[in-house]
């Protein structure tokens, strides 16, 4: 698979006015190393090529170095153009934030997460708490 390529795999799919919009449903994977993202639906819109995702999601991206982000929430927007993606959850709970290199590992929470996968920055927004360990010297 080319780098610039994303793959989406699914339970089920529905084509609606000959691809114009596609919906994935049943444990949803779309991988674009390295990315990955799985959810219980996922619908992705062919002019734009986001893909708005739903339910128990899970976005994981892992450095060359070996370090791993991983976010959890419960809907989101993939941008494919942009390598952007956005998590938020539902008022009563929060997105989760676990991060782990060689320099040590966090956890954080907040209502809303943005990645940006071409400098692999995470951004959280509102009510952000958490903590950071560092690796053992």
């Amino acid at each position: 698979m080319k780098g610039d390529e994303a793959t989406i795999t699914s339970d089920h799919m529905e084509l609606i006015n000959h691809g114009e919009k596609t919906i994935f449903d049943g444990h949803v994977v779309l991988q674009r190393p390295p990315y990955e993202l799985k959810a219980k639906r996922m619908t992705r819109a062919q002019g734009t090529g986001h893909v708005d995702v739903e339910g128990q999601i899970v976005a994981t991206w892992v450095s060359p170095e070996g370090g791993q982000v991983r976010v959890q929430g419960d809907r989101g927007r993939y941008d494919p153009n942009t390598e952007k993606a956005e998590l938020w959850t539902n008022p009563s709970r929060k997105v989760k934030v676990d991060w782990k290199d060689e320099q040590g590992s966090a956890r954080f929470y907040s209502a809303r997460a943005e990645f940006e996968g071409a400098t692999r920055k995470v951004r959280l927004v509102n009510h952000v708490t958490g903590h950071v360990v560092p690796a053992p010297r």
